[in-house]
């Protein structure tokens, strides 16, 4: 397939930074305090967790949203130096190495604004031109909406960027905005590992990546 890919849009969470035991904790300390009992971490991952704003506004926390809503951001914030595994190896060098090569560059997360305002300032994490979190969109993953809302402000074909994701939703809304998808292997364990690969197997325009330099032998070879 004769390709080019004009830039590239990333995923944060599981695909830049290791956030995950920061999320579960968080999680877990705001709904023992709202809920008056003490919760384990596989009590708060059987509640099939998503981003903060999306969990929050569902019931049975809507009428309270505003309220865990801060509370989850001041958790986030405070245990963030302890609980946050910082970048996966590699992943911050590969992004300023695709952003030297002239590439437009933006992100797009589930997670809300404040949030990844903490993280990006905690980790160092990489500028990008054009950032959409869930705050700036009606729809979530895997809809389209965010990551074509993001080609419109970098001002390029969603067809024409890689979307790099590490999640069942990140594919399927590369999928479903049309654009090539390099999903990330490097957070995984073996099982998640065949899984991702099963979901993923027989998309023309999806490559799987197991470490980060992956991402530039796509960009050379997309097709």
């Amino acid at each position: 397939m004769d390709a080019k890919i004009d830039g590239v849009i990333f995923d944060f969470d599981g695909t830049l930074v290791d956030t995950y035991r920061l999320y579960v904790e968080t999680y877990r300390q705001v709904l023992t305090d709202f809920l008056g009992k003490d919760l384990s971490a596989a009590d708060v991952t059987d509640m099939q967790l998503k981003a903060e704003i999306r969990f929050f506004l569902d019931a049975p926390y809507r009428e309270d949203y505003e309220h865990l809503y801060q509370a989850f951001i001041n958790h986030y914030g405070r245990r963030h130096a302890e609980l946050c595994d910082g970048p996966y190896p590699g992943a911050f060098a590969a992004v300023d190495a695709i952003q030297d090569r002239g590439l437009v560059t933006g992100l797009v997360t589930g997670k809300s604004r404040a949030a990844y305002d903490i993280s990006v300032d905690r980790t160092g994490a990489p500028q990008f031109a054009v950032s959409v979190c869930d705050d700036d969109v009606n729809l979530p993953k895997p809809d389209p909406e965010g990551i074509i809302r993001a080609c419109q402000l970098l001002q390029v074909d969603p067809k024409k960027i890689l979307y790099v994701g590490d999640s069942q939703v990140d594919f399927e809304a590369a999928q479903n905005a049309g654009s090539y998808f390099a999903g990330v292997l490097w957070a995984k364990d073996d099982r998640e590992q065949l899984e991702f690969r099963e979901l993923c197997e027989g998309s023309p325009r999806t490559r799987l990546v197991s470490e980060p330099a992956g991402l530039l032998e796509f960009l050379d070879a997309p097709g």
